[in-house]
């Protein structure tokens, strides 16, 4: 199953592969072709109820996303496609009253919005919300499904007294599921909320990394508490990925490292377990850099991972006890994103940060281990109100003979949401905005369904689905970040053949 990020990293429009969706139109009729006719798009609404989505994730042909009705982010609804996305369903969970406060703001250790972790048939959906309004410390609901979403069951989490569990990863094990998250201690009831400095040394203080197992009954138990609970500083598990017969997890680890106040940014650490995630042994080899958090997920290159962290690039080959450097051509932007197009060629995207209020998507190729092609990437007719400038890329994938991304600008505030393409290996590209591919959507534009950060793409195919926010009007409007509900809608992407 591809995950959903959630969280910081997280989050978030979204492309999954759409398994089921097959060639020809829709019911709608809306086929349109990019310039040259090496990509076609065709619309499919996907609900009219106004939500705010805040995940999503897949499995095989069941795409399942996790939706809030209200800008206060409850994770209350369900929206489920059993054909790639070609037709929905919305449903209940049962963290919409699982909580009283709204949204969680400090998403280093748990995800700031409703988020979704699945592997294997399992689906975790999480809400987390801060202990009283404005605090530091957070609790969180959980809802676990073992049919891929059709029900779900909210579950507590076992933890020592005077601690609450956080989620934020999952990968099934042997029948099991593994979560992967902390234990946080609860600053008592009877002391004053401490503020500065203060504050951020209680936080550093109060983090164990955790893992608790899913067994098919719906049994939960901790793993590992011995070596986990009671270490010095804090810290957490944010991904978990089964490779070469192991558990890998991806975190971070204060010990001894020293953190700049107020933001618990911590060093990256990874653990692995060559026995189903019942004990771990520390991977050695992660960059010191004082300012590399991790939170990008790890990629996969054939068996082995590949982990950005910072402006550094590692790799764990298969059986490996340690993260190697991933050398790069001196030219590469260090956080390019690349997809291997042939032996020695890969296209590449990135995003140059000008200024701090200044953003600019860039594509490109590496061919013989030299970057070749630079090339911007301009979104047409938008209509920038940021101070300097806004335009931003993910990563590229391949969809039959060409290479695409999703791309988008500042378009009156709102992210609107293009397609970059290439069909020569990255040495040029074109960009369209999708409203021009699926004008019978009937949105004057579609934007990311909830704002920064910028959606992951979880699977890539020989066609694949975005999901996005389709406001009637202009793009929707939002308050502390968060944008208000719309109807949401689907444009489905396909490779067409070259004409002409």
């Amino acid at each position: 199953m591809e995950r959903g990020l959630g969280g910081a990293a997280t989050a978030l429009a979204l492309v999954l592969a759409a398994c089921g969706a097959g060639g020809g139109d829709d019911a709608t009729g809306a086929t349109a072709a990019i310039a040259g006719g090496h990509v076609g798009a065709r619309a499919v609404a996907v609900i009219d109820e106004p939500l705010i989505l805040n995940d999503v994730l897949s499995h095989g042909e069941v795409v399942i996303g996790l939706a809030s009705r209200t800008m206060d982010l409850e994770g209350g609804v369900v929206v489920r496609s059993e054909d790639g996305g070609v037709s929905w369903t919305t449903a209940e969970t049962p963290l919409a009253d699982a909580l009283a406060e709204g949204p969680f703001s400090y998403w280093e250790i748990a995800p700031d919005r409703p988020a979704l972790r699945g592997d294997g048939g399992w689906v975790v959906a999480t809400r987390t919300a801060p202990v009283a309004p404005g605090s530091f410390f957070a609790v969180q609901a959980v809802a676990i499904s073992d049919d891929v979403g059709v029900t779900w069951e909210a579950v507590e989490l076992p933890a020592p007294d005077g601690t609450v569990g956080l989620v934020h990863a999952a990968a099934a094990v042997g029948g099991d599921l593994l979560l992967g998250g902390a234990v946080q201690e609860l600053p008592s009831a009877d002391e004053p909320p401490l503020g500065g400095q203060e504050a951020f040394e209680q936080r550093r203080a109060a983090y164990d990394a955790a893992i608790w197992r899913v067994a098919a009954d719906g049994t939960v138990t901790r793993e590992a508490e011995v070596q986990f609970d009671g270490r010095p500083d804090a810290q957490a598990i944010r991904y978990l990925e089964v490779v070469d017969d192991r558990v890998v997890a991806f975190g971070g680890d204060a010990a001894g490292r020293p953190l700049q106040c107020c933001f618990l940014d911590l060093p990256p650490a990874t653990w692995s377990s060559s026995d189903g995630g019942e004990t771990w042994a520390s991977l050695p080899g992660l960059s010191e850099s004082p300012t590399s958090g991790l939170y990008e997920a790890p990629t996969r290159d054939g068996g082995a991972l590949v982990l950005q962290v910072g402006i550094d690039r590692l790799r764990l080959e298969p059986g490996g006890d340690r993260w190697g450097p991933v050398v790069l051509p001196e030219e590469q932007w260090p956080d390019a994103k690349a997809v291997s197009v042939g032996a020695d060629e890969e296209v590449l995207t990135w995003v140059e940060d000008v200024a701090c209020d200044c953003a600019e998507a860039m594509g490109g190729r590496v061919g013989a281990g030299e970057v070749t092609d630079r090339v911007p990437l301009e979104l047409p007719a938008c209509a920038d109100t940021s101070p300097r400038g806004f335009t931003r890329v993910e990563r590229p994938i391949v969809m039959g003979g060409v290479v695409v991304a999703l791309a988008y600008c500042d378009h009156h505030g709102g992210h609107a949401v293009g397609l970059a393409w290439t069909a020569d290996a990255g040495r040029s590209w074109d960009t369209t905005r999708l409203t021009d591919l699926a004008s019978t959507i009937g949105a004057e534009d579609l934007y990311l369904p909830y704002g920064w950060p910028e959606p992951p793409i979880l699977a890539s195919g020989d066609e694949v689905l975005v999901l996005l926010s389709a406001p009637s009007a202009g793009p929707p409007s939002r308050r502390d970040g968060r944008p208000e509900p719309a109807p949401l809608a689907a444009v489905h992407l396909r490779p067409e053949p070259r004409r002409g």
